[in-house]
C-alpha cells in the first residue's frame, strides 16, 4: 500500500508555516496569558497580620537588642570559675613551669639573609 502524502496547501509544510506562523505565535501567547492569570489566582493572599506598626515594633526591638551590653561589659562582671580548688592562676603558672619552652623554639630564621646558612639553631 502506498503511503498517503501529507499536503498542507500550496508549498507543503514550508508554505503552511509561512502563511500561519503569526497565528501559531498568537495562540501560544494567549495560552501563556491564560496560564499566568490562572496561576495568579492560585497564589495565597497577603498575610493581613503584618502591619506597618508591627514592623516598627520589630525594628525597635532589634535596635534595643543591638544596644544591649556587649561581651566585654559582661566579661568585666564575671569572675573565673573556681575549678578544682579555686586556684586557677597558680595552676596555670605551675603547668607553664613544667613545659619546656625550648621544645617550641624556632630553629630556622623567619627571614634568612641571602646566601647565608639556613640551618642555624636559635636558642
Amino acid at each position: 500500500m502506498k503511503k498517503p502524502k501529507l499536503s498542507l496547501g500550496k508549498g507543503g509544510m514550508k508554505g503552511f508555516l509561512v502563511q500561519n506562523v503569526e497565528k501559531i505565535v498568537f495562540g501560544v501567547a494567549v495560552f501563556m496569558v491564560i496560564v499566568f492569570v490562572y496561576m495568579g489566582f492560585r497564589i495565597k493572599s497577603y498575610d493581613t497580620s503584618k502591619t506597618p506598626d508591627k514592623l516598627k515594633s520589630l525594628a525597635a526591638r532589634a535596635v534595643s537588642h543591638i544596644n544591649e551590653p556587649t561581651a566585654d561589659e559582661i566579661l568585666k562582671e564575671r569572675k573565673p570559675r573556681a575549678g578544682k580548688g579555686g586556684q586557677y592562676e597558680t595552676r596555670v603558672q605551675q603547668q607553664s613551669a613544667v613545659t619546656d619552652p625550648g621544645a617550641y623554639s624556632i630553629t630556622v630564621p623567619w627571614d634568612p639573609p641571602a646566601g647565608g646558612s639556613h640551618g642555624t639553631v636559635i636558642l
